[in-house]
């Protein structure tokens, strides 16, 4: 079995692969555009061990509607989720200290994001591509 600590940019971007995707304990970090247009991709989770998910990492995954973030995350990157129009929900640890601009813009489905407490005001919001603040709780 090949084991890894990073999943690179791009490495499976644009593919055909099952509906859910558990990220092992061994991977450190999501690349940019590591799943991107990854359009069959409907649930993710992610295993702690994981501190950073890169700029464009779940680019355009049009069918994604869940997504687990462990607590040892702690930067999410530049249109990390942009363009998921059908995730619904997503709960952002307090372990996360960096969130880039425009991490959820597109993200047209989404009723409810739970985020910490010092990203939640509206120039905050509207800088992750967030401008409902009834998305937020």
């Amino acid at each position: 079995m090949h084991r890894f600590l990073r999943v690179e940019k791009g490495v499976l971007k644009r593919c055909f692969m099952p509906k859910a995707l558990v990220i092992p304990l061994n991977v450190t970090s999501i690349g940019e555009n590591a799943f991107a247009g990854c359009g069959w991709l409907e649930e993710v989770i992610i295993s702690d061990g994981v501190t950073s998910i890169g700029d464009d990492a779940f680019l355009e995954c049009g069918s994604l509607t869940a997504i687990t973030i462990p607590n040892s995350v702690t930067s999410i990157g530049d249109w990390a989720f942009g363009g998921c129009n059908n995730l619904t929900s997503i709960t952002i640890p307090d372990s996360v200290t960096s969130i880039g601009d425009d991490a959820f813009r597109g993200c047209d489905s989404l009723t409810l994001i739970r985020l910490p407490e010092r990203f939640d005001s509206p120039s905050a919001l509207k800088r992750l591509g967030l401008t409902d603040d009834s998305q937020t709780r």
